[in-house]
C-alpha cells in the first residue's frame, strides 16, 4: 500500500466514524444535471449555523451510508450525488463568516472527494479545486 493509499484509508475511517443518518431526498436543481435539497435555504448568509453547508454534510453522509459498493455499482445513484456537487459549485453559496467559506465547506468537500475518488468527473474536480 502506497503512502497516499494509506492516508486515504485513514481519512475514510475518520469520515465513516462521524457520518450521520441522512434520509433527505435530492430534487433536480436549477441547472441541468444538478440536484439540491428542497428544505435548504441556499441564499442564507448567516455568520452562525450557516444553512447551505447542510447540503455538503448530507452528501457526505449519504455517500458513507451508501458505501463503496453502491458507489461503484449504482451509476444512477452516484450521478445524483455528483449532480449535487455540481449544484454547489454553480450556486457558489457564500457565508458572512470567513471560516465557513475558507475552512468549513472546503473541508467537507475534501471529505466527499476522498470518498468519491476516481468517480469524480474532471469538471467537478476543477470546480472543487476553485473552492
Amino acid at each position: 500500500m502506497t503512502e497516499l493509499q494509506l492516508i486515504r484509508k485513514k481519512k475514510l475511517e475518520l469520515i465513516y466514524a462521524r457520518a450521520v443518518s441522512s434520509e433527505h431526498e435530492l430534487i433536480p436543481g436549477e441547472w441541468e444535471n444538478t440536484y439540491c435539497y428542497a428544505d435548504v435555504d441556499y441564499a442564507c448568509e448567516a455568520r452562525n449555523n450557516w444553512v447551505p453547508q447542510v447540503h455538503l454534510g448530507r452528501i457526505r453522509d449519504a455517500l458513507v451510508q451508501g458505501g463503496a459498493e453502491r458507489l461503484a455499482n449504482d451509476a444512477e445513484w452516484r450521478e445524483k450525488y455528483i449532480g449535487a456537487i455540481r449544484f454547489w459549485i454553480k450556486r457558489a453559496p457564500l457565508c458572512l463568516n470567513w471560516w465557513s467559506n475558507q475552512i468549513g465547506a472546503p473541508g467537507v468537500l475534501s471529505e466527499i472527494a476522498v470518498i468519491m475518488g476516481e468517480y469524480f468527473p474532471s469538471d467537478v474536480w476543477e470546480g472543487v479545486e476553485r473552492i
